[in-house]
């Protein structure tokens, strides 16, 4: 592995002086690279016309060492900034975390507040296990289906036109029913939805059986 003071080894540098390879990422060297890999790992908002204004600057032949350094400048900027925020959050997310751990240290609204992270918990799995089942219904659904196929008595008529009305009312129970995803709430803004790990005593409740009363376990 060679570094940014070693000399070059590019084969497409054979007729140029010896000189170390990291001129090709110094944006003031004739020899500089370009910034295209920089432009391309920037937010969507700005990548096109940054991308748009070099690939005009090579085309018309403008100052590309000012271009480049431009160019160069900015995608830095940018990506101090992305840091920066990224920096933000988390020192936001920490902040959400500690207020809510001391919340649940409260006296009087503690056990509450553990309780709901609870449910939230097991209402999840509750939603993961009833999607499991429609999706097993929707199988056994398609398998009578197609085991009807090229039968034209009254009997599988009958059932087929059943089975599509299972169908419709499905899709009509489920229409509009979804919630917001992650990426929806982020778009709508002031979303706080801090991670919650599984809880112990929650696990410990999904082997309680259907017909059984989960018995809370505080935290």
């Amino acid at each position: 592995m060679t570094g940014p003071l070693d000399a070059c080894q590019r084969s497409t540098c054979a007729g140029e002086a010896t000189h170390p390879g990291g001129v090709h990422l110094d944006p003031t060297h004739r020899l500089y690279d370009g910034p295209d890999i920089s432009l391309r790992a920037l937010p969507s908002a700005v990548r096109e016309p940054a991308i748009a204004l070099l690939h005009a600057a090579r085309r018309d032949s403008w100052n590309l060492t000012a271009v480049h350094m431009a160019l160069h400048r900015l995608a830095r900027e940018i990506h101090r900034l992305q840091a920066q925020v990224a920096a933000v959050q988390v020192d936001r997310d920490r902040s959400v975390r500690a207020a809510i751990a001391r919340a649940e240290d409260c006296a009087e609204h503690g056990p509450d507040l553990r309780y709901e992270q609870h449910q939230a918990y097991w209402f999840s799995r509750l939603v993961e296990a009833k999607d499991a089942e429609r999706v097993v219904w929707l199988s056994a659904v398609h398998d009578i289906n197609r085991a009807l196929t090229g039968r034209s008595d009254d009997w599988a008529a009958a059932l087929r036109a059943h089975l599509a009305q299972i169908q419709r009312q499905a899709a009509k129970t489920r229409a509009g029913g979804d919630a917001p995803t992650l990426a929806d709430c982020q778009r709508a803004g002031r979303c706080e939805h801090p991670p919650t790990d599984p809880h112990v005593a929650c696990q410990q409740l999904t082997a309680v059986p259907r017909d059984a009363e989960p018995e809370h376990t505080s935290g």
